[in-house]
């Protein structure tokens, strides 16, 4: 099941976000999905920088800081996200 991982460093394991509107809500708006290595992708919100969101260091971290995440992230399997 999915985590939430939020700019503040809390990760809720087992988080209940299963459609792409709940990922919208989580993400607080366009969903944009980030490929990680062993078949993992991160939901993150496209215009996180443009809203002024929060850096979120733990969700950048597990991109390799290839990306700098701001706002709410989702990580989950790539099985889930296609499913």
């Amino acid at each position: 099941m999915a985590a939430l991982i939020t700019p503040e460093g809390v990760i809720v394991q087992d988080y209940a976000a299963e459609t792409f509107s709940q990922w919208a809500d989580v993400v607080g708006g366009y969903v944009q999905v980030v490929y990680l290595k062993e078949d993992m992708v991160l939901l993150i919100n496209e215009e996180g920088i443009v809203m002024s969101l929060p850096y979120n260091l733990s969700a950048s971290i597990l991109t390799d800081y290839r990306h700098k995440i701001f706002g709410n992230a989702i990580l989950m399997t790539l099985e889930e996200f296609s499913d």
